[in-house]
């Protein structure tokens, strides 16, 4: 091949290749991709199809991938498939569970029926996930939330609760399952013999909507038997806080017995970060005056304003760089469990109850209240006035957030 020949292959191909990546980058309405740092060393791609994507009345969908490339490449995957005509060509073909629902029809019927009435009968059910059993979705939900990028913590909860929820159907088909029995398992009694309460209700069966709308996803069902059941409504509370002395008891228990604790504590009451933030901030991002947190929990990034009370609780010789929250450095793979556990042993030591997201709670309310700005305070937390006014506003006087700020 001439010098000519080779120099125009070589520019054709790495034209195509320029054309194609830019193709790529260029994605279909509704889908969007988002990326992640949930450590220094590890970034996540979230991708996250809506409805302009999927179509009206669809679940949004969510998975994480390792790179921009795998992300774009599924994308795109999944718009061929939604594609009508797709849709309808792969109505025609034969997967392996549909070949096992077929066998499952002859095994069932053999001796009784027909041939043509096994096919029947199986036409009729396989659609709808004859061949997969409550406890192989439950275990298809785990393994599809792992490989999305959630924290193994968070995997692990959703399959316990759902196991508890549906205890005694395991082995039963999904599409099988009545809307009575999703009532009976969650109107059941718990291990004390206590009847749940309705916020209880409520968890349970959002606990199996996410289970039913991964089956849908799948095709294993067609809708979901919990839809028919009314769901419970809940009164709105105000979210649980400390109060001045419970706050100042746990610093100073931190203190005196959990040192290396006392600034991720201290972050937490006088900063209102969320956990997932905690566990990532570094030395680099707190400021004499701002605290710059980037892997927030929306993915855009905020200023906190570093109040006097955190700057009296922070050691002076604190480093210069290094994450912040170091306790339990053994627990590598899920750092907000490790400050989960942190918080137990503090709560333990202490003697103060320490109820979930109480201190970030605790920021929002006294932060409120003592400068009655609530867009600011939305600011400082990462979210909306209207949150921020519904949970916080009035909950306590002004004497005693001057006494919280003063700590």
């Amino acid at each position: 091949m001439s010098g000519i020949k080779w120099k125009k292959l070589v520019f054709f191909s790495t034209g195509f290749c320029f054309l194609r990546r830019m193709a790529k980058k260029k994605l279909p309405p509704g889908a969007r991709v988002f990326e992640e740092h949930p450590s220094p060393t590890r970034t996540v791609f979230r991708v996250w199809l809506t409805s302009k994507f999927l179509g009206q009345n669809m679940a949004p969908e969510r998975r994480g991938f390792a790179s921009l490339e795998a992300a774009h490449e599924w994308i795109w995957q999944r718009h061929d498939e939604i594609r009508p005509h797709l849709a309808e060509a792969r109505k025609s073909e034969l997967t392996m569970d549909q070949v096992s629902d077929a066998k499952a029809a002859l095994a069932k019927l053999a001796g009784r029926a027909s041939l043509v009435e096994a096919a029947f009968f199986w036409d009729s059910q396989h659609a709808a996930g004859i061949s997969k059993t409550v406890e192989d979705a439950i275990t298809a939900l785990h393994g599809d939330k792992e490989t999305a990028g959630n924290s193994h913590r968070h995997c692990v909860d959703i399959k316990a609760k759902l196991k508890r929820l549906l205890r005694g159907h395991e082995k039963t088909i999904l599409s099988a399952l009545t809307k009575d029995e999703i009532r009976l398992a969650v109107d059941a009694k718990d291990a004390k013999g206590k009847a749940p309460s309705l916020s209880q209700r409520v968890k349970r069966l959002r606990y199996f909507s996410i289970l039913a709308t991964f089956a849908i996803r799948q095709g294993w069902l067609t809708k979901s038997p919990a839809d028919a059941i009314s769901k419970p409504r809940l009164s709105s509370k105000r979210p649980a806080i400390l109060t001045p002395d419970q706050s100042k008891k746990i610093l100073e228990t931190a203190k005196e017995k959990m040192p290396n604790c006392l600034s991720s504590l201290a972050l937490k009451l006088f900063a209102g970060v969320r956990t997932s933030e905690l566990v990532l901030a570094t030395w680099e991002e707190l400021k004499p005056d701002t605290l710059r947190v980037w892997k927030t929990k929306t993915g855009r990034p905020r200023s906190i304003t570093v109040e006097q009370a955190l700057l009296r609780w922070l050691p002076a010789d604190r480093p210069k760089t290094g994450l912040i929250f170091t306790y339990h450095p053994e627990i590598v793979n899920d750092r907000p469990f490790a400050w989960i556990e942190a918080q137990r042993e503090l709560q333990k030591l202490s003697g103060v109850k320490i109820p979930q997201n109480a201190l970030r709670h605790s920021f929002g309310t006294y932060h409120r209240q003592r400068g009655k700005d609530t867009a600011r305070t939305a600011v400082e937390m990462g979210n909306s006035p209207a949150v921020v006014e519904r949970n916080y506003a009035d909950a306590v006087s002004d004497s005693e957030a001057a006494e919280f700020w003063a700590l």
